[in-house]
């Protein structure tokens, strides 16, 4: 019995031009999943801040907003 040689090409295979096309690739959707994380993040810290500006709660308040928000992030990492 015969057993075919395998199709598949190992992404880490550098003999292949295919695989440096990969890895680029991977590397850069990598960098934009950070940009928007990271802009994402900007954005929340910016509606934060015009909370506390325009409606000028106390200390507790915006502790527990703080609070709130470390605990948003945690879920999400």
């Amino acid at each position: 019995m015969n057993i075919p040689e395998p199709m598949f090409t190992p992404v880490l295979d550098n003999s292949s031009n295919d695989a440096v096309l990969m890895d680029s690739c991977i590397n850069w959707n990598r960098q934009d999943e950070r940009k928007v994380c990271n802009d994402r993040y900007a954005s929340r810290l910016r509606k934060l801040q015009m909370y506390v500006l325009t409606e000028k709660p106390d200390y507790a308040a915006i502790s527990q907003l703080i609070e709130s928000e470390i605990g948003h992030i945690e879920s999400h990492a």
